[in-house]
């Protein structure tokens, strides 16, 4: 696979992020009642950009996972790198928001009622994912890094099959879809945060970049035609079904376009944005939420909202790379210390 192909991966997540933040800037803007007359979209004719946005990330998780395993030699190494991918971090900006909000303002862990123990639904990363369901103490991420948690864990089992039943495993998959997505009756948990149904859009993402060499453009501007006509001209389809083709047309559609990027300059942005996107996908609900709060039943000129939301994603960005930069740092010295120094 060439280096155009990575960038894509690249250029699909910093989208994928950019949809996500600006779906939940948008929510918190109108949960704090906060007014303008004129906001970036939230809402396409189908579904919504946070719909999207998942989308593009489980399929990219599928696909940036099967692009990246052939490099591990065990799967305790595959396990170990996924681990360090996740939990440092998300245990790091867990640890510091509660020093820097819960200890002084006394919220949170300190004034809740549910029993200390469901705390370990924190420590393994599935409390956003559990919240629903029973109390916990979620307070960074969102529900679907529990289930990215899970697909991770099942990935080789998914890889393994796959390359072994290449045919049957996709015709199993589309079944499974359809069958899940007709069938699907609990009502405490949606069906389109219900991992039985979404691990369709991370195998797809697997079997993406696994069996597809090269896409022909006409496919790509195929792919870009119908991304148009699911954001723009309601369809008469499911619910699911139209937040799966809305993140698999733009999907195809951001690979195409990606391969007509030729600025340097571009590439290493997204390069750099996408390096940062675990830690401001945890970070981002709370900042924007802080800094929100402040101008509850405000009224801002479509000027002021725009400045808002650069400044909220820069000031985001800013101390996502800022902790990526710390673990970084803290692991290249864990490694300096295994490293016995050489005798001369």
């Amino acid at each position: 696979m060439n280096q155009r192909r990575v960038f894509y991966l690249d250029f699909i997540r910093v989208v994928s992020i950019l949809f996500i933040f600006i779906y939940h800037f948008n929510i918190a803007m109108e949960d704090f009642n906060i007014s303008v007359p004129f906001s970036l979209l939230t809402n396409t004719c189908n579904v919504t950009l946070g719909h999207i946005g998942v989308s593009l990330f489980l399929l990219l998780s599928g696909a940036s996972l099967t692009y990246t395993y052939p490099k591990y030699k065990t799967l305790k190494e595959f396990y170990k790198k996924r681990f360090l991918s996740i939990f440092p971090a998300f245990w790091l900006i867990y640890l510091g928001l509660f020093l820097w909000f819960d200890v002084p303002e006394h919220t949170g862990i300190l004034a809740s009622e549910t029993p200390l123990w469901y705390l370990i639904f924190s420590v393994i990363g599935m409390d956003g994912y559990l919240y629903a369901i029973l109390p916990t103490f979620y307070s960074i991420g969102e529900w679907f890094l529990g289930m990215i948690i899970v697909l991770y864990l099942l990935f080789p089992f998914f890889h393994w099959c796959m390359k072994k039943f290449p045919r049957i495993f996709f015709v199993v998959l589309l079944i499974w879809y359809f069958a899940w997505t007709r069938l699907y009756s609990f009502s405490l948990f949606p069906v389109e945060r219900s991992i039985l149904v979404r691990v369709f859009d991370f195998i797809l993402g697997m079997y993406f970049i696994a069996y597809i060499k090269k896409l022909p453009m006409i496919v790509g501007y195929f792919a870009i035609l119908g991304s148009i006509i699911l954001l723009f001209c309601p369809l008469p389809l499911p619910f699911m079904d139209r937040i799966e083709l809305s993140g698999i047309f733009l999907f195809v559609a951001l690979c195409t376009i990606s391969a007509l990027i030729t600025s340097e300059v571009f590439s290493k942005l997204c390069m750099y944005i996408s390096k940062c996107s675990y830690p401001f996908f945890l970070l981002h609900h709370v900042v924007l939420t802080r800094l929100l709060h402040k101008h509850t039943d405000a009224s801002f000129l479509a000027v002021e909202y725009f400045i808002i939301i650069i400044m909220t994603f820069l000031y985001t960005l800013f101390l996502a790379a800022g902790i990526e930069r710390m673990l970084q740092a803290f692991f290249g010295y864990l490694k300096k210390r295994k490293t016995p120094a050489l005798i001369k």
